[in-house]
């Protein structure tokens, strides 16, 4: 499998995960590289910091949306052994030839199912989609409840240690929190969460003036208290209000015309 070093890259977190990835293969961490005979199923076993090897693997059964799983608690996502994998098989590290795990035959098994259910189930009655959106809605709305909780925590965090102590950090794990909002559907989350850290690194060279940070911490403090109004309503199935509606804005929803027309806006045909 070609891979090249540039779309590594794109995978990571940060730069610091990149140089960690490297380090991990130029001194030999990985004491086990296996491949399946088809180059879609990638594993290896590197040294960690515990007892026992951490086991990486990335799955490019789907070359467009690869899956990354590690053994590691990192919480970064890729990990840095996920991506020193993939500089292992970017630098044609020998792999030895293995079976695709159990495990993740299942895996592909199930995603496979699901992603060929609708082809082969009969016509519904009309109720059952609604039914089924109004399922993943509840999912994604618990799902965004998570991720404002995440910030939360983060905020409450920040105000304990200091509004300076935030200023002069690194800021790494501010950029890894940043990207995992993505996973729980919080792209607007994501964006003042962008905003704040680059008015933090303004703050780092402009003689202490945070004035900046603290109306993007003012800013993200009430999206994420309005947010989780909002989706404790959608959830408890409460009426809002249209100017509850632009929480969504906030939140990052993206919007299909469906969806638009059911909570009340006209659209023209």
């Amino acid at each position: 499998m070609e891979i090249k070093e540039s779309w590594i890259a794109e995978q990571a977190v940060n730069a610091n995960a990149l140089k960690n990835a490297k380090a991990l293969v130029q001194s030999g961490k990985f004491v086990r590289l296996v491949r399946s005979e088809d180059d879609t199923f990638y594993r290896g076993e590197c040294q960690g910091s515990g007892s026992s090897n951490y086991t990486t693997s990335a799955d490019f059964l789907d070359p467009a949306h690869p899956v990354f799983r590690c053994s590691c608690p990192s919480r970064q996502f890729p990990c840095k052994h996920s991506l020193g994998l993939l500089y292992a098989i970017a630098q044609k590290a020998a792999f030895e030839t293995g079976a695709i795990p159990e495990d993740i035959l299942r895996k592909r098994e199930r995603l496979a199912k699901r992603s060929t259910q609708p082809e082969t189930v009969a016509e519904p009655p009309q109720a059952k989609p609604k039914k089924t959106k109004k399922t993943a809605n509840k999912k994604r709305w618990l799902k965004q409840l998570e991720g404002l909780d995440v910030c939360d925590r983060m905020l409450r965090d920040l105000v304990r240690s200091g509004v300076s102590a935030f200023v002069n950090n690194s800021l790494k794990d501010y950029e890894a929190l940043a990207k995992q909002m993505n996973d729980y559907y919080l792209p607007g989350i994501q964006r003042q969460l962008v905003t704040l850290i680059a008015a933090a690194r303004t703050a780092q060279t402009s003689e202490g003036t945070y004035d900046a940070v603290f109306t993007e911490l003012l800013r993200l403090n009430q999206t994420v208290k309005q947010g989780r109004q909002y989706l404790n309503k959608k959830l408890q199935d409460q009426p809002v209000t249209p100017e509850e509606k632009g929480i969504e804005e906030g939140l990052g929803t993206i919007w299909n015309l469906s969806d638009l027309k059911e909570q009340g806006f006209e659209i023209g045909e």
